[in-house]
């Protein structure tokens, strides 16, 4: 994966635009998370309270602050508003800015920055209704297809390898365990995932991100066990999890690994 890091005296005059404009798709990645495992138009209607129906004005649909004043209800009826809401719309303005100081004022900005509103969105509709859409993954892998292709700084070579690296684990894994269990050990809609994942990541990135969930599904495992009664992390949210992971911090974890080894 390769990266232009911002320079440090652009922080004060891109970061805060990066933030907002994060907050924003934060906004739309919402939209996305409700209305599309419910099988409604992200158009219309236009933004209501899901409780008494009625429309939200545009001062009651500012990303963050109008959570704040609203103080988490809604102006009309009283009902509690999801704290996914705002936890959605930060973590997008976190991880939009991040990518900028990774990857500076370029087209990896455009590539990486959608990888990770892809990764939200997947993240949360897959702990909720335990789905993986293929009309994200469409949209993941034109994407990246695009980027791979017109992106002087990416590999596409990289990138199918990625693909084929990811979708190609969890198909061998579907196939063996369809032969010898007698059931899916892995889904369909996971090996597409972890496709359009690869394509991303590239192929070390991409084995670092599976290990990385089977890992991460393991700790979580043990504190189900322990707290009694926790809910299942969908290995999709998992996969979604530990890309963000390996994006910032993959090239350092393995690095570290390798040079322990003599």
């Amino acid at each position: 994966m390769e990266f232009h890091t911002l320079p440090q005296d652009l922080y004060p005059v891109i970061l805060p635009f990066t933030f907002i404009m994060g907050l924003a798709m934060g906004s739309f990645a919402n939209v996305l998370i409700y209305r599309l495992p419910r099988n409604m138009s992200i158009i219309k209607p236009s933004s209501h309270c899901p409780h008494c129906k009625k429309s939200i004005s545009p001062l009651e649909n500012i990303p963050l602050i109008s959570y704040i004043f609203l103080k988490g209800k809604c102006r009309s009826c009283g009902a509690r508003i999801s704290l996914q809401y705002p936890i959605v719309e930060l973590m997008m303005g976190i991880l939009f800015t991040a990518v900028m100081i990774k990857c500076g004022f370029n087209w990896l900005f455009l590539f990486y920055s959608g990888f990770c509103f892809i990764l939200v969105v997947h993240a949360f509709i897959d702990y909720q209704h335990f789905l993986l859409l293929d009309v994200l993954n469409i949209a993941g892998a034109v994407l990246g297809l695009l980027c791979l292709i017109l992106v002087p700084d990416l590999s596409l070579k990289n990138g199918l390898f990625g693909a084929l690296a990811g979708g190609g684990a969890l198909l061998l894994i579907y196939i063996f365990t369809r032969l010898v269990f007698k059931r899916e050990g892995m889904g369909i809609g996971d090996i597409k995932t972890a496709a359009v994942y690869g394509l991303f990541l590239g192929p070390i990135h991409t084995g670092f991100m599976l290990l990385a969930a089977s890992l991460i599904g393991v700790i979580w495992g043990i504190i189900r066990l322990i707290a009694k009664g926790e809910k299942m992390l969908p290995f999709g949210t998992l996969m979604a999890v530990s890309s963000i992971v390996t994006l910032f911090w993959g090239g350092d974890i393995i690095g570290w690994y390798f040079n322990l080894i003599p």
